[in-house]
Order: C-alpha cells, then sequence, then structure tokens
C-alpha cells in the first residue's frame, strides 16, 4: 500500500507540474535544464547548456583544466544536472543573449552543496554587479544593485542549509530583494527602486570575476529565469511539484518527501 500511495503521489505531482509550467510561461524569460546529449560522468560541453525556452544558449568555460561534469538519475532533480569542482568550470551566456530584466525578477534553481559554505563563490551571477546569488559571510545571499550601485541584500544562514541534499533557492526583486530556501522566505532586502542595466555575461556556476576562490563546488539543477516577481504561493507550488520528481527518481525516500511535505505545510500556514 505504501508503494501504491507513492506512485499516486508521483502521478498528482507529475500532473500538478504540467499545469504549472503552463502557468508561469508567460514571465519565463529563460531556462537550463542541462539535458544535452553528454553521457553522465563526463565534462559538459555548449550542447548541454542550451536555453530550452528562450535564446540565451550558454557555453561551457574552462579554467585550469576543469569542466562541469555532466551527472544523471538520482544524482539530480530531473534528467541531468551539471556538478561543478569548486576549482575552475562554469556556463556562460553572453550579455546580448540574456533579455535586460531591471523592474522584476526571479531566480530559481536547485543546489546541492558538497562542502561547508564559505565566502565568494556565485551560482547565479549577472555581471557588471547587476544581480547575484551566492555564497557570502557563512550563507547564501541574494544582492540586486541600483544604477547608484546600492545594493538591496537578502541572506540565507549557513545554519538552514545541511550539505548532501537537494534545496530550492528562489531569488525575488521587484524593489526589493526577498530570498526563500525551500520555499520558505527568509528575508527582505532594502528598496534600491530598480536594477542597474550594465553589460556584463551571465554566470552559473561563478562568479563573474576570474579569481579561483569565486568558483561552486557542487550540483545544480534546473535554473528559471523570469521577468516577474513570482507570489510565494507560486513558490511554493513549484517546490512542492519538484520534490515529487526527486520522489519519483529515488532522490529522495518517501519519509523525507513527507517530512518536507509537513514543513511546506507548517510554514505555509504560519506565512514564512
Amino acid at each position: 500500500m505504501a508503494g501504491v500511495s507513492e506512485k499516486a503521489a508521483i502521478a498528482k505531482g507529475q500532473a500538478f507540474s504540467s499545469s504549472l509550467k503552463n502557468s508561469l510561461m508567460m514571465n519565463l524569460v529563460s531556462e537550463w535544464n542541462f539535458e544535452g546529449p553528454t553521457m553522465a560522468g563526463s565534462n559538459a560541453v555548449s550542447s548541454d547548456v542550451l536555453d530550452t525556452w528562450g535564446n540565451g544558449d550558454g557555453n561551457i568555460e574552462s579554467y585550469g583544466g576543469n569542466y562541469p561534469v555532466v551527472r544523471s538519475g538520482k544524482d539530480c532533480l530531473s534528467g541531468k544536472c551539471l556538478e561543478f569542482s569548486g576549482s575552475g568550470g562554469s556556463v556562460m551566456i553572453t550579455d546580448s543573449l540574456i533579455n535586460s530584466i531591471t523592474n522584476k525578477l526571479t531566480i530559481s534553481f536547485w543546489v546541492w552543496f558538497d562542502v561547508d559554505l564559505s565566502w565568494g563563490p556565485g551560482l547565479v551571477w549577472k555581471g557588471g554587479y547587476n544581480y547575484v546569488v551566492g555564497h557570502e559571510g557563512g550563507g547564501i545571499s541574494f544582492r540586486a544593485w541600483n544604477s547608484s550601485g546600492t545594493a538591496s541584500t537578502s541572506t540565507i544562514a549557513a545554519s538552514k542549509i545541511p550539505l548532501n541534499k537537494w534545496h530550492n533557492i528562489v531569488a525575488s526583486f521587484d524593489g526589493s530583494s526577498r530570498i526563500y530556501l525551500n520555499a520558505v522566505g527568509e528575508s527582505v532586502g532594502v528598496s534600491v527602486g530598480t536594477i542597474r542595466d550594465q553589460a556584463g555575461n551571465l554566470y552559473i556556476g561563478r562568479r563573474g570575476d576570474y579569481s579561483d576562490n569565486y568558483f561552486f563546488n557542487g550540483k545544480i539543477d534546473e535554473v528559471k529565469l523570469y521577468n516577474e516577481s513570482i507570489p510565494s504561493f507560486r513558490i511554493e507550488e513549484n517546490y512542492y511539484s519538484s520534490l515529487n520528481k526527486l520522489l519519483a527518481k529515488n532522490g529522495i525516500d518517501s519519509n523525507e518527501f513527507n517530512q518536507r511535505i509537513t514543513e511546506l505545510k507548517f510554514n505555509s500556514a504560519n506565512n514564512e
């Protein structure tokens, strides 16, 4: 009976995920799911980092002979994902291919941390100091700068992010920055008006600096960029549908699935 219930939950989640994507597609600008041709365990190539929604096809960058590595199966949220070594290797999307977003923005992705969080490495970075989600001060921060160089900063404490688990991070901006961990709002930054529109490439897996200290160590999957500040109930729905993906491919067991759903219900009821 436990197996039957689990399959029913998976089927329900898959149908819900499809309807949810349809409801958000008007505001979706780009998505990188890393579902390319490369076999798991091999170095990623540019055809693994295509934009499956918009025009922002990526390129693989290597430093010191290091590349992101393709993973698959239960190692990922969906079909495939990228693992970064922390010592060189990232995804770069040329500035001209990314739509300028200044008023409202949401960045959503799933991440797996292999090592303790430390200052520096970026997860998603728009060069030119436009916006960044990355490690800072022992946790994760989302910063969005205005044209005067003033940043709105929101943060997640490292103590809330256990290693060797998949986590959903959502960074949202509507004049102020907001950051969510597993659909729970963690912090809100000061109001800065609009995001600066300064030339700079978009990077996944590092900051837009060339120092080896700024490369990410861990896995990233399902990066999505929206030109809207997605409301919290939609963030919760996205998180729920993705948990079903993890359950379906044994990325989490039924006990962890039920625990996360219980936490989600509790936080939603308490408006956290």
